[in-house]
C-alpha cells in the first residue's frame, strides 16, 4: 500500500510531536523543582497534544483544499498554546490575557459556521490581534512582539490563500503555523533558561551585599592562580561589633553593603569582589597595582562611608605550595589583615611594609614583657 500525504500537511504533523515533547519537558522540570506552574503547563501541553492528533486524521488525503477544516484546526491549536503561555506568564496582566482569550473564543465559534467564511473571520482576527500587539510594543510593552508579527503574516497568507490560491503559498502557511508554535515554545524555554540562570547566580551570590560569596571566591581564586598572577585584597571593617551594638544591625548591614560597593567600584574591570563572611570583604585583583587599589579603597571608605577598614594584601608570586594555592593566598592576605589590626587599624599591609610592621609588633611585645617584669 502506498501512503499519500498532501505536502501542505507535512509541517502540521510536527505539532502533536512538539506538544508531547514540551509536556514531558515541563513535567521533568516539575519533578526537579516541585514548582506547580510547570505541572500545569505540562498538563496543558499534553491536552493540546491530544487535540492536535486530529491533524493526523487528514493523512491519506491528497489535494487538501485551502482554506479547509485542517487549517482551521491548526489555527485553533496555535491559539490554545498562546492562551496557555500567556496565562502562565510570570507577568500576567489583564491587558495581555483578555485579548488572547477573546481571540480563542472567536476561533472556537468558527467551528459552527461555513468553512470559507470562517477563514475570513480567522484572517481578520489574527490581523487585529497582531496589530494590537505591535501597537502595545510601540507604546513600550515589548512582550510578545514575535507573536504579533507572526499573527500578521498568518493573516496575510490566509487572505492570499483564500482569494489568490497558489500551492506553495499553502505550504508556507503551514510552515508559518509551525513557526507560531515554535515562538510560543520559545517563551517557555526563555522562562526555563531564566530560572536556571537565576538558580546559578543565587548559588554564587551573597544575598545581602549582592557580591560574590565565599564559595565563588575559593573556586575562582584556585582557577585563576593556575593561569596568571593575581593578588588578594582582604578587608575587615574596624570595630564592626561595636557598630552593631551601638547603632543596630540594620545600620551595620548598610555599612557592609556600602563598603562592598566601594571596593566593587575600585575593582571595576580589574577583578572580582566577594563577601568572605561577617564583616570581611575580599577582592581578587587580576589587573592593576593592588597596593594602590587597596590604599585608595581604604581612603574612600573612610571619607564616603564614615568607618575605617584594615586591609591585607598578598600576591600569588609569594605562594610556593603546590596544592590549594588559592586557599594559601587568601590565608596570607587574611594574616596581613590581622597585622593591620594589631598595628593600629585603618591601614593597608602588604609585602612592601610587612617587615617594618613585624619590627613594630615585636617591639610592642617586648615592651609589654618589660612592663610585666
Amino acid at each position: 500500500m502506498i501512503l499519500k500525504i498532501d505536502i501542505g500537511l507535512l509541517p502540521l504533523l510536527f505539532i502533536p510531536i512538539s506538544q508531547v515533547m514540551l509536556s514531558l519537558l515541563a513535567y521533568m522540570i516539575y519533578q526537579k523543582t516541585n514548582i506547580k506552574r510547570d505541572l500545569y503547563i505540562s498538563l496543558s501541553f499534553g491536552g493540546i497534544g491530544l487535540c492536535s492528533l486530529l491533524l493526523y486524521s487528514f493523512i491519506g488525503k491528497t489535494n487538501i483544499p485551502f482554506w479547509s477544516s485542517l487549517y482551521q484546526y491548526a489555527c485553533i491549536i496555535v491559539v490554545f498554546q498562546m492562551v496557555v503561555m500567556t496565562y502562565f506568564s510570570k507577568s500576567l496582566s489583564k491587558s495581555s490575557f483578555t485579548p488572547i482569550l477573546i481571540l480563542s473564543g472567536i476561533l472556537l465559534s468558527t467551528l459552527f459556521i461555513d468553512v470559507f467564511f470562517a477563514g475570513q473571520v480567522v484572517c481578520l482576527s489574527f490581523l487585529s490581534y497582531g496589530v494590537w500587539v505591535l501597537y502595545r510594543a510601540y507604546r513600550g510593552a515589548s512582550e510578545y512582539v514575535s507573536r504579533g508579527i507572526t499573527m500578521i503574516l498568518l493573516s496575510l497568507f490566509l487572505f492570499i490563500g483564500q482569494w489568490f490560491p497558489f500551492y506553495s503559498g499553502i505550504f508556507i502557511f503551514s510552515l508559518l503555523i509551525v513557526v507560531a508554535m515554535l515562538i510560543e515554545t520559545h517563551y517557555y524555554y526563555t522562562r526555563v533558561v531564566n530560572m536556571l540562570r537565576s538558580a546559578g547566580i543565587n548559588s554564587m551570590m551573597d544575598p545581602l551585599t549582592n557580591l560574590y560569596n565565599k564559595g565563588f571566591l575559593l573556586r575562582k581564586t584556585e582557577k585563576l592562580i593556575n593561569e596568571q598572577t593575581i593578588d588578594i585584597i582582604f578587608c575587615d571593617i574596624d570595630n564592626f561589633k561595636n557598630l552593631n551594638d551601638t547603632k543596630g544591625h540594620e545600620y551595620g548591614d548598610k555599612v557592609l553593603i556600602e563598603v562592598g560597593a566601594v571596593l566593587k567600584r575600585e575593582l571595576q574591570y580589574k577583578g572580582f569582589v566577594c563577601r568572605f563572611g561577617g564583616e570581611e570583604i575580599v577582592g581578587i585583583v587580576i589587573e592593576g597595582n593592588s597596593r594602590d587599589i587597596g590604599e585608595k579603597f581604604r581612603k574612600c571608605v573612610e571619607s564616603e562611608v564614615g568607618v575605617t577598614i584594615s586591609v591585607g594584601i598578598a600576591s600569588s608570586r609569594e605562594i610556593l605550595v603546590t596544592e590549594k594555592k588559592g586557599t594559601a593566598l587568601i590565608k596570607k592576605a587574611d594574616e596581613r589583615m590581622y597585622v593591620a589590626k594589631k598595628t593600629g587599624k585603618n591601614r593597608v599591609v602588604s609585602d612592601d611594609n610587612m617587615s617594618d610592621l613585624d619590627t613594630k609588633i615585636n617591639n610592642k611585645i617586648k615592651g609589654e614583657s618589660k612592663n610585666d617584669i
